[in-house]
């Protein structure tokens, strides 16, 4: 049985500006005045190089779109609505901060903490 990976995007520099996936603890949509509504690619990857080898080898198929094995591993990809932000330089992440108070950061995303979520 293959295990999730799961690979994640981590920022994208677009016009020269870092641009991160942003989020916030309450779910207020959107996250920050700044934001700016996509599209995130993710990448399921499992670490079996066939879907029969999967839990549930007929729903790999069924679900997700450009499915594909590449070194050794089954991937497919999924497209999620969400909203970035884009940050140009440490000064920006500062002022950011400083408006929208407590940040938790991680390989995915900026989390706006401005609600218990533990």
């Amino acid at each position: 049985m293959g295990t999730p990976l799961g690979s994640k995007s981590n920022c994208k520099i677009v016009e020269g500006k870092m641009r991160f996936k942003v989020d916030r603890s309450s779910d207020k949509v959107p996250p920050c005045k700044e934001a700016i509504e996509g599209t995130y690619v993710y990448v399921d990857e499992r670490t079996v190089n066939d879907p029969k080898e999967t839990p549930d080898p007929d729903d790999w198929y069924e679900r997700g779109e450009n499915h594909r094995v590449e070194h050794g591993h089954i991937k497919r990809d999924f497209h999620e609505p969400c909203w970035f932000v884009d940050i140009a330089s440490l000064d920006d992440l500062i002022a950011f901060t400083k408006k929208y108070g407590s940040l938790v950061f991680d390989d995915e995303k900026i989390e706006i903490y401005d609600y218990y979520r533990e």
